[in-house]
C-alpha cells in the first residue's frame, strides 16, 4: 500500500498517524470555510449551545486560583462572551474584580504556571474592553463636532 500524503488538508482529507499506528482521516477544510468560521468568531465571539449558562450565572468574586477548574473555564467563557455580546462595562468590572482577587497561594511550579496564565486571560479580555471603550468613545466624541 502507497503512503498516503498527510502535508495536503485541502483535498478533502487529511491523515494523521497515532502513537499505535492506526491511520486517522479526517475532513480537510477549504479556505473559503476556513475564512468564513474566522470571521463569523471575529464578530459573533465564540458559538456557545446554551447561552444562559454564562450570562445568567453569576460570577463568583473569588481567588479564581483557589477554585476547580470548571468553574475558571466558566468564568473565562462567560467573560469572553459579555464581551463579544457588549457588556463592556461589566465585563471590564468583573475582571477588574477578579484580577484584583488572584493570588498565588502556593509555590508549586505547575500552579504558578496556571495562576500566570488565568492572570493573562484576565489581562487580555480587560485590554479588549479598554479598547473598546476608549474607540468607542473616540467615536461618539467625533460626531459631536
Amino acid at each position: 500500500m502507497e503512503a498516503p500524503d498527510t502535508t495536503n488538508y485541502h483535498d478533502e482529507r487529511g491523515l494523521l498517524k497515532t502513537e499505535d499506528c492506526h491511520i486517522r482521516i479526517r475532513k480537510g477544510q477549504s479556505y473559503e470555510e476556513y475564512l468564513s468560521q474566522k470571521n463569523q468568531y471575529l464578530q459573533e465571539g465564540p458559538i456557545i449551545s446554551e447561552l444562559e449558562t454564562f450570562m445568567e450565572n453569576s460570577i463568583r468574586m473569588v481567588n479564581l486560583c483557589s477554585v476547580d477548574s470548571i468553574t475558571r473555564v466558566q468564568t473565562i467563557h462567560s467573560l469572553e462572551r459579555r464581551y463579544y455580546l457588549g457588556y463592556l462595562d461589566d465585563c471590564l468590572h468583573i475582571c477588574n474584580e477578579l484580577i484584583s482577587k488572584l493570588k498565588l497561594e502556593s509555590t508549586d511550579k505547575q500552579e504558578r504556571k496556571n495562576y500566570e496564565k488565568l492572570l493573562k486571560q484576565l489581562t487580555d479580555i480587560q485590554d479588549k474592553c479598554l479598547h473598546k471603550l476608549t474607540s468607542i468613545l473616540t467615536i461618539d466624541e467625533e460626531r459631536k463636532f
